[in-house]
């Protein structure tokens, strides 16, 4: 799962455009960007948003679940997160994958983003 996690949150980066390093990552204002994560609905658990972002810097313009095209039951895929660029700034962005019923337990992953809209 994390390999799969690491490749596409590296080909997201690439393919958006990002010319920063480590956790920063720089993009242009007006730009989208999509974040996706591992994901599987079988299983009850999906990707929130842990934190309220900064509106300012970044709008949230979807979140969707991508089953996989395996055709296998209970085969996971993939949750895109996509954002535009709306202001200059940074901002932090913290995913928690949980489930959204479980309201006292701790989150199975946490991903946090730092954006930088320039």
């Amino acid at each position: 799962m994390y390999k799969f996690l690491l490749f596409s949150l590296l080909l997201i980066f690439f393919t958006a455009g990002c010319n920063g390093g480590g956790e920063q990552n720089i993009y242009d204002l007006g730009q989208t960007i999509v974040l996706t994560l591992e994901s599987n609905a079988t299983t009850g658990y999906s990707w929130q948003l842990a934190d309220p972002i900064d509106t300012k810097v970044v709008e949230l313009i979807s979140d969707n679940y991508l089953a996989p095209q395996t055709g296998l039951v209970g085969a996971g895929g993939v949750e895109e997160w996509t954002f535009k660029a709306i202001g200059k700034g940074k901002a932090k962005i913290k995913l928690e994958y949980v489930r959204p019923w479980e309201k006292d337990q701790a989150p199975v992953e946490t991903q946090t983003f730092t954006l930088r809209v320039r």
